[in-house]
């Protein structure tokens, strides 16, 4: 590794990590179950939700990922299902999965009667985390190189793996509202070499990457009648190295926690803009 980025352990922004952590593992039961009823809570009544999608769905990097999925009560899916209590709720959300591998092994999640559907998707396609890996012990050289190879995926087999995808969903699900969640921008734009290890041009790179990607899920769920949820204008200001992250930088100790969201990314970012989009 080339040494540790600037602020490498983030804090989940004003969260209290501890006492969230308490309630959200207090009030998380099994993967797949339906959620437990609360007098306070805004029911959803007779809405069926299914959550799909990679790490950034099945809540790595909020430190309470359990199992081979790594699925944890503080992801936007279950964090919604608690608050707004459907007829029921499968976490189906799996890290490493792409859109292929969706397709082919969580959509019997799916029936005819569900009625809700979020996504979250693509960056697996695309290599993402090859790229960091590549980006955190290689030269600026190849660091850029990868991520031109990533965008060479997102804008050649992407659309066409994400619309096989869509149609398998839509096939299983005709009636449900589909949410796809696009990704945040790793560094803040307004302080372009806020982390050290990674330079200038690196960091410009990566957020040229993460746009494109977003960029290639609207259009994709455009095509198809979904709807789309942006993160990229919660997460201003809150990227890695900022002061109140929301992203986790390089975590040495937990490397798969590396560059996902926090329980602060998780509740502040994607649960409002997913709340917003579902309705």
């Amino acid at each position: 590794m080339r040494g540790r980025i600037t602020g490498i352990r983030l804090a989940a922004a004003s969260i209290g990590l501890v006492t969230l952590a308490t309630a959200l593992a207090a009030t998380a039961g099994p993967a797949g179950a339906a959620p437990r009823r609360a007098g306070t809570a805004a029911q959803a009544t007779g809405v069926r939700y299914v959550a799909l999608g990679d790490s950034y769905a099945s809540g790595l990097g909020t430190g309470l990922e359990r199992g081979n999925c790594d699925r944890s009560p503080a992801a936007y899916g279950p964090q919604w299902a608690r608050a707004h209590q459907p007829a029921s709720f499968t976490f189906a959300a799996c890290s490493g999965a792409t859109a292929r591998g969706i397709r082919t092994h969580r959509l019997s999640a799916l029936s005819p009667a569900t009625t809700l559907v979020s996504l979250t998707a693509g960056g697996n396609d695309v290599g993402f985390s090859d790229v960091i890996e590549t980006c955190l012990i290689g030269s600026t050289h190849d660091c850029l190189q990868a991520i031109r190879g990533s965008e060479h995926a997102m804008i050649t087999s992407l659309p066409r793996s994400l619309d096989r995808l869509l149609a398998a969903i839509r096939q299983h699900s005709p009636a449900a509202r589909v949410v796809l969640t696009g990704y945040p921008l790793l560094f803040d734009p307004a302080r372009p070499g806020s982390c050290s290890q990674i330079s200038h041009r690196e960091q410009v790179a990566f957020n040229r990457a993460a746009n494109l990607l977003d960029t290639t899920i609207k259009s994709a769920a455009a095509r198809h009648g979904a709807a789309f949820a942006d993160v990229r204008g919660a997460f201003r200001h809150h990227a890695i190295c900022d002061g109140a992250a929301w992203l986790n930088g390089l975590e040495l100790f937990s490397p798969t926690d590396s560059f996902h969201p926090t329980i602060a990314g998780q509740t502040r970012g994607y649960l409002p803009a997913f709340t917003a989009a579902a309705r």
